[in-house]
């Protein structure tokens, strides 16, 4: 059972890396777009 807070911890990075990755895509899509 110790193993629960760090998969918890894991998931959470997980989460943290893929709103990073949709921040960047959304900002190159955008930048794109616009032509900036």
């Amino acid at each position: 059972m110790n193993n629960i807070p760090s998969t918890i911890a894991s998931l959470e990075l997980a989460q943290i890396g893929w709103v990073v990755a949709d921040i960047q895509a959304a900002v190159n899509f955008l930048t794109n777009a616009l032509g900036i």
